[in-house]
């Protein structure tokens, strides 16, 4: 009678786990295009809307998965960074991020005020042309302090996920992502970053907690 009982726990379990790893896919897709879609970048009818350049294609999807790197590189082809105001988050709260691409691999950086150390937690850099338009967006997922996956967004139908590239380090969440993810932005492109669960946005980067955001411009 025991065998019998405990036989179908063993398939509810794998069950169970295959539903929490589809579901962590779902989220972080629709977390990642609702900060695209939340406009959280400002200032678009200050620019001409042909200085953006035109459309780009999406990442290829062949490009090398770099690895996750446990420390920014010390020099690189791009090296960009926001600060944050401290104690402005409603949760997780950034102190800063860091941009480096170095060759082919670009390295997101964050910097929090605190480790992260429960629930899921999603990372994103916003990538903008020069007239205000989300061309693409980054992200990084974590289950508390373990890294699960980081992510290049197109557009609401082209999610792709990539594994093993993401290190964190206490308060450190670093993501290494191609550097073809920079093609099509153009002379005078934009970014910000921001941090928050499935539902919340928490804080934005570079960001006072009050006004409109400024986002950082690479000439």
């Amino acid at each position: 009678m025991s065998s019998r009982a405990a036989g179908p726990a063993p398939a509810r379990r794998r069950g169970v786990r295959r539903r929490r790893a589809l579901r962590r896919c779902s989220c972080a897709a629709a977390f990642l295009v609702g900060v695209v879609l939340s406009g959280c970048t400002t200032g678009a009818a200050e620019h001409d809307p042909a200085a953006a350049g035109g459309s780009s294609p999406s990442p290829a999807a062949e490009s090398p998965v770099p690895s996750a790197p446990t420390e920014l590189p010390s020099g690189g082809d791009l090296q960009t960074s926001c600060g944050d105001s401290l104690d402005d988050g409603t949760g997780h709260d950034i102190a800063g991020v860091e941009l480096v691409r170095q060759g082919d691999v670009l390295v997101a950086a964050f910097t929090l005020v605190a480790p992260p150390v429960s629930g899921d937690s999603f990372y994103t850099v916003q990538l903008d042309t020069p007239d205000g338009t989300a061309l693409r967006q980054l992200g990084i997922e974590l289950d508390g302090s373990a890294a699960v996956a980081a992510y290049v967004a197109s557009s609401p139908d082209d999610v792709q996920r990539l594994d093993g590239t993401v290190h964190v380090d206490g308060a450190e969440v670093h993501a290494a992502f191609p550097a073809s993810v920079l093609e099509g932005l153009g002379p005078g492109w934009r970014w910000t970053a921001g941090v928050g669960t499935e539902t919340t946005v928490q804080d934005i980067c570079p960001g006072s907690g009050a006004g409109p955001v400024a986002p950082i411009v690479v000439p």
